[in-house]
């Protein structure tokens, strides 16, 4: 028999080589436990983490609860510290230009606060609640401010979004909250600014479970809390009147609705001469013709028109800011600004040559009662225009008539009269003339019964389609098309007559890119229009 020595490093593989062989039995038993285990005590551990799971939502519910109690604690001490405040307003009717029928209207009101016996002799009441409506711009809010500066009452005022939250309960108890802070202080006013956030329709789909609460509330609040010795008033404005709940704009609560228009003429003159005070101006500034070109134009609008003129004569280095400035101003609104990158053909300048001298001839030859004056024309090209004609109205239009609109559609077809007359070709740039001269067409035949074909009766399109029936409707796209196409041969008829004016008129156009009326008066050795000044303004 062989013995083998065995040296200390065998004896030290041998040792490692055991220890793996135990491992690997410990794995296999443990394994097989595990099995066991897992077979015998499945309800068991089943239990154990339904358990687990009832503990780990129990904890997250009290989380929720707990932030949910803090979230609303502090909006309503941030609620309460908005209501405690009662701020001083200095704004007046002075402040406000234009505006005059609504100022007269909350002037009552101011009158009513200061001197509630006068009133109360006869048995008057003061107005519960005023609604301020119109376009965007126009200062209702302003308005708003003014009354409470005039009658120096106290003065909530809040968003009507603020009143809403997604707590539930706690956009009512907002609307509670702020009317008793304004009965502990009558007389008040509290003016809700855009209160179509939370007075829409409750029938509409639109309306949310939590605005009809809001709703409810405020609708509550309005009815019963007014006292005439502590009156409190509610003003509120809106840009959708037709969106409101019928329930909310009724007499006694609303008594009045106040609608405040973009402003005409002599407002406008007052608006922009509030704000020229703040910018440093030319002395023979045009007051009254810069508002006679900005027919349509909000108090908003006007107020960015003299800071884009400001701003204009600042960048060109100007001591002080001109007619220029105001005229590049009003194109940059309406047109957008220059392009100084695009590159026109020598084809493209002469085609919008003739097209906006085609217009501006057209408007020259018609009857000058029926047409605004010509202001200016430019082949400048501004936003997505490569040229245009300006027109200057004498005065703001209320009316019209129909010799008036064929006549708009007449110039509006002198472009497109002008290219194939010259080019004997049509481009795709007179389609802003088309869409105005079809509206003005469809207008005259389906609404205002200018059309013999089809009568006085009135024809309305709904979601796309006219409420009228498929032969009805076919002899209405036959008149119309008849007055477009009658005034564009009486446009091009006009062209053919003065040929000679309507090549020199482009080629000024072409050397000098935009002509004043003045210029174009003296070019073509026509007389030139009264302009009416209006110094009754």
């Amino acid at each position: 028999m062989t013995v083998t020595k065995m040296t200390v490093s065998d004896s030290c593989l041998m040792l490692k080589k055991t220890k793996i062989f135990l491992l690997q039995g410990l794995i296999i038993i443990s394994s097989s436990a595990s099995c066991l285990q897992a077979r015998t005590s499945r309800l068991e551990r089943i239990g154990q983490v339904a358990t687990v799971a009832n503990q780990v939502f129990a904890a997250a519910l009290s989380g929720f609860m707990l932030v949910y109690v803090s979230k609303v604690m502090y909006d309503k001490y941030q609620q309460k510290n908005m209501m405690n405040q009662k701020p001083t307003v200095t704004t007046k009717f002075h402040d406000v230009a234009g505006a005059a029928q609504a100022k007269e209207a909350l002037i009552d009101i101011v009158e009513y606060l200061k001197h509630p016996d006068k009133y109360s002799k006869l048995g008057a009441r003061i107005s519960k609640g005023v609604l301020l409506t119109g376009t965007p711009g126009n200062g209702k809010t302003l308005l708003a401010r003014a009354l409470a500066g005039e009658s120096g009452c106290a003065f909530y005022h809040l968003n009507a979004t603020e009143l809403i939250s997604k707590y539930w309960g706690e956009g009512p108890e907002r609307v509670r909250d702020l009317f008793a802070r304004a009965r502990k202080n009558a007389p008040s006013i509290i003016f809700i600014d855009e209160i179509d956030a939370i007075g829409g329709d409750r029938t509409a789909r639109e309306m949310g479970w939590i605005n009809t609460e809001v709703l409810n509330q405020l609708l509550s609040c309005m009815d019963g809390f007014s006292q005439p010795d502590k009156p409190v008033i509610v003003i509120a404005t809106t840009n959708y009147q037709a969106g409101l709940d019928p329930a909310l704009i009724r007499p006694g609560r609303f008594d009045q609705i106040i609608n405040v228009p973009n402003p005409d003429l002599k407002s406008r003159v007052e608006v922009l001469n509030i704000y020229l005070k703040k910018i440093t101006v030319c002395s023979d500034l045009d007051v009254t013709k810069i508002a006679r070109g900005t027919i349509g134009f909000s108090g908003a609008d006007l107020a960015n028109l003299v800071n884009e003129a400001a701003v204009i004569a600042t960048k060109n280095g100007a001591a002080m800011v001109s007619m220029t400035d105001f005229e590049e101003a009003r194109d940059r609104v309406i047109m957008g600004a220059k392009s100084k990158t695009i590159m026109v053909s020598e084809q493209d300048r002469a085609i919008t040559a003739y097209h906006e001298a085609g217009h501006a001839l057209v408007n020259l030859m018609l009857p000058a009662n029926l047409l605004d004056p010509l202001h200016k024309i430019t082949i400048t090209p501004r936003g997505n225009s490569l040229g245009a004609a300006y027109y200057l109205p004498e005065n703001d239009k209320y009316t019209s008539n129909k010799s008036v609109m064929l006549a708009r559609i007449t110039m509006t077809c002198g472009g497109r009269a002008a290219e194939q007359l010259v080019f004997s070709e049509v481009t795709t740039g007179p389609v802003d003339d088309f869409n105005k001269a079809t509206s003005i067409a469809r207008s005259m035949v389906c609404d205002y019964g200018m059309s013999e074909e089809i009568g006085m009766a009135v024809y309305k399109q709904q979601y796309g389609v006219l409420n009228c029936s498929p032969a009805v409707a076919e002899k209405i796209d036959l008149a119309v098309n008849k007055i477009i196409e009658t005034c564009y041969l009486r446009a091009k008829q006009i062209l053919i007559d003065h040929r000679d004016k309507l090549d020199l008129l482009a080629q000024a156009l072409l050397e000098k890119e935009t002509l004043d009326a003045s210029e174009v008066y003296a070019l073509l050795g026509v007389e030139a229009r009264a302009d009416l000044r209006l110094n009754r303004l």
